[in-house]
């Protein structure tokens, strides 16, 4: 019979094979050592309403780190489905997790007064793009992915 930590250190293993990114499988690491800690030594002994049990913690956790870690055990059990280590998926009784939805907070007019005088007023660029992404909300990120997806001329990087 498998353990549940010697299934956790299999699915951390698939999860390098994969070449997941070192992120992804640091975090779903530190849940699931806590989640070994916390749950029956045997696999199969897992229960929906254990799992629930470890979610709700003692009241100290972010609903943002609880939905982390339900993502961490849905992802972790289906892996334990597809290995045939499990007959049938605890996560799947269970209700999703839901994060309250949070209202991006501006920058304080001060703050954007001091960015806008940092940069100089020679560089028009930097002047416009930093506008543009203030005024509309356009995340840096966002920006870049459009920007390079649209421009042809956009260099590659090797």
């Amino acid at each position: 019979m498998t353990t549940t930590s010697e299934a956790v250190d299999g699915f951390i293993a698939s999860l390098r094979s994969r070449r997941s990114p070192a992120n992804t499988i640091k975090a779903y690491a530190h849940d699931l050592r806590h989640f070994v800690a916390a749950v029956p030594t045997a696999l199969r002994e897992v229960s929906a309403p254990l799992i629930q049990q470890f979610l709700a913690g003692d009241g100290h956790l972010s609903p943002a780190t609880q939905a982390r870690q339900y993502a961490t055990l849905c992802t972790f059990y289906r892996w334990t489905i597809r290995q045939e280590l499990m007959q049938s998926n605890p996560m799947e009784r269970l209700d999703s997790i839901t994060q309250p939805k949070k209202e991006p907070r501006p920058l304080a007019h001060e703050e954007v007064v001091k960015i806008i005088k940092a940069i100089p007023t020679s560089n028009l660029r930097d002047r416009t793009l930093f506008t543009l992404l203030y005024e509309t909300g356009v995340r840096v990120g966002d920006y870049i992915g459009w920007f390079v997806h649209v421009n042809p001329f956009t260099p590659t990087f090797s």
